[in-house]
């Protein structure tokens, strides 16, 4: 029996970019970490989104994440875009970013942020599954507490704040990684 064929997978440049975050018990840093991701790469008038995807089409799409871990957590940004694309869209991140730690998030920004993750919180709580996982993961890592708390946070961080934290997210501390295809 033959092998099957290759199959190119990867059609499109990635650029990655990763920087350090909060441990996982630092649960005031690691919300304010997400209300800047969420103002950055969150639905087509974020920032990043707007400005790559929407205004400019560099990218085919952009997406930016905190992924909470219990020794420090990360925070991953991911471009797809052409390979002949890649130059501009990487100086246009680190323009977009070097920008947040200029200007502070507008009202508008912060409000739709905390919306964003009131919503995406409130609906992952309506699966017994994922409640189960939540309240599993709490209890195991002794960081129980009531499933409103999360909101809270979002609600208690201000532009001028996000402005300080987004400093951590300085291109020139990430991590970069470009991915091609073959």
């Amino acid at each position: 029996m033959l092998p099957p064929p290759r199959i190119r997978l990867l059609l499109a440049l990635r650029l990655l970019m990763l920087w350090a975050a909060p441990e996982a018990k630092e649960l005031m840093a690691l919300s304010g970490t997400d209300l800047l991701t969420t103002v950055l790469a969150e639905g087509r008038s974020s920032r990043l989104v707007r400005c790559l995807r929407e205004e400019k089409q560099l990218v085919e799409s952009i997406d930016m994440d905190v992924h909470a871990l219990e020794q420090g957590s990360l925070v991953i940004l991911e471009a797809i875009c052409p390979s002949d694309r890649l130059g501009e869209v990487h100086q246009e991140v680190c323009a977009i970013l070097r920008q947040l730690q200029q200007q502070a998030p507008s009202s508008t920004e912060l409000k739709r942020a905390q919306r964003l993750l009131d919503h995406g919180h409130r609906f992952a709580m309506e699966g017994i599954g994922s409640l189960a996982q939540h309240l599993g993961q709490a209890t195991l890592m002794s960081r129980l507490e009531p499933l409103e708390q999360p909101l809270s946070r979002w609600h208690q961080w201000q532009a001028e704040d996000l402005q300080q934290l987004s400093g951590a997210l300085d291109p020139d501390l990430a991590c970069t990684l470009l991915v091609r295809p073959k």
